[in-house]
This record gives structure tokens, C-alpha cells and sequence, in this order.
């Protein structure tokens, strides 16, 4: 509790959510459907249903750039 009560955090964690915000943007820009709309926070539910990918073969691709996320379940998804 001590680091979050920090400057340093607080200014990292503003930081993350502009950076959210800004990927989110890019993806809408670029055609992508999000499923929430949009991002408030750090989190982005990007539908890659009409890509006819999973959220397992991306997350794998993302990993293996460093770059890391979860795969969670959403509306009319099959498993």
C-alpha cells in the first residue's frame, strides 16, 4: 500500500491508462471492433471474432513480442 500511495505511482498509473486509451483509439481507427466501446481504464476488450482468430492464438503471437495479456471469455463466444 506504501507504493501506490506514491507520486511515482500515481503518475505511472495515469500513464498506463493514456497509453490504453491511445491503443484503443488506434484500433478503432484502424477498423477494429472493441467490444466495450472504448476504454476508462487499463483494460481493452478487443472482438477478434470477425478475424476469425481466438484469444489464445493472439495472446501467444503478443507474447512471443513482449507484449502480455489475457484472453477472456465474451458474448457469443464458443468456448
Amino acid at each position: 500500500m506504501k507504493q501506490v500511495s506514491t507520486p511515482e505511482f500515481h503518475e505511472y498509473s495515469a500513464k498506463v491508462i493514456q497509453n490504453a486509451r491511445a491503443l484503443c483509439a488506434a484500433l478503432v481507427e484502424r477498423g477494429e471492433k472493441i467490444s466495450t466501446g472504448g476504454t476508462d481504464t487499463h483494460l481493452i476488450m478487443w472482438d477478434l471474432r470477425p478475424h476469425d482468430l481466438t484469444g489464445s492464438k493472439v495472446e501467444k503471437t503478443l507474447e512471443a513480442m513482449c507484449i502480455t495479456v489475457n484472453k477472456n471469455s465474451l458474448i457469443g463466444d464458443s468456448s
